[in-house]
């Protein structure tokens, strides 16, 4: 889980969506424009820490249950 590949980050840069959202349809102040995007990345952080703690705690039970695999095998090796 922690190697698999991540393809659900969350990133709102697109330019072409920007010029859509901010240029052509808006014509708010340009202080409005910058707290809309502060808001929209701020949506796009949140998602993307929910993922990382995830990943970070099965990189620490994954960790955990590799430390009891390996002294599995050291016991298994040091009965023979």
């Amino acid at each position: 889980m922690v190697l698999w590949p991540r393809w659900a980050w969350r990133f709102r840069f697109q330019p072409k969506e920007l010029l859509e959202e901010f240029v052509d349809r808006r014509s708010s102040s340009l202080d409005q424009m910058r707290r809309d995007l502060v808001a929209r990345m701020q949506v796009d952080l949140d998602a993307n820490l929910r993922v990382l703690r995830l990943m970070g705690s099965a990189f620490q039970l994954s960790s955990v249950l590799f430390l009891i695999e390996t002294f599995a095998w050291l016991i298994a090796v040091a009965d023979l």
